[in-house]
């Protein structure tokens, strides 16, 4: 009986050679699309971590500007404060001397009325 081919050697190696191509194309294919999407999280992640530290830094300088401005009117009311009651306490002693002022009158014309009245 003789033997019957349904393909010739150069061909069938032709197809397994094809096969293998196929197969190393769609590995490496494969390898660098995932390559890829791995570089692309790695590039979001870092804009993410750069974004976040940017809004990191404006939050401590907008503290910052915050505490400096509160300590700034703090200053102010204290400044306000302390002149209030220095004119607070100039007001009552001039109320104070006026009151004894017009006391020490009142005994001056209590005696000189006393003294009129003397009996010698």
């Amino acid at each position: 009986m003789s033997k019957y081919y349904l393909m010739s050697v150069d061909t069938a190696k032709t197809i397994f050679q094809g096969m293998l191509g196929a197969m190393t194309f769609g590995a490496y294919s494969q390898f660098t699309t995932n390559k890829l999407m791995e570089l692309n999280n790695q590039t979001i992640k870092s804009i993410n971590e750069r974004e976040m530290n940017e809004q990191k830094i404006q939050h401590t300088h907008d503290i910052n500007e915050l505490k400096m401005q509160h300590t700034h009117d703090i200053n102010e009311l204290k400044f306000m404060n302390n002149h209030a009651m220095i004119d607070l306490e100039n007001k009552l002693e001039n109320k104070y001397r006026m009151e004894m002022d017009e006391l020490k009158k009142e005994f001056q014309l209590q005696i000189q009325q006393l003294q009129s009245r003397r009996w010698f």
